[in-house]
């Protein structure tokens, strides 16, 4: 009776895993969702000097977008 309980609980562990397989095979696998945007991490910037460079304070900074 031992041996026949064993065989039976590996005949349903069995039926199991094909029918996930099974269940797996005709739905596909599970889509990812994607949360973020793929955006640089900097921005590109610009640095505008003036025609006099013995102003050091006229630099300016210009971020492009």
């Amino acid at each position: 009776m031992k041996s026949f309980k064993k065989v039976v609980r590996l005949l349903y562990l069995g039926l199991v895993i094909s029918l996930a397989t099974i269940g797996i095979a005709l739905v596909g696998p599970i889509p990812l969702q994607i949360t973020h945007k793929k955006m640089p991490l900097e921005h590109p910037i610009e640095l505008v000097r003036s025609d006099d460079e013995s102003e050091q304070e006229s630099d300016q900074i210009k971020i492009i977008h």
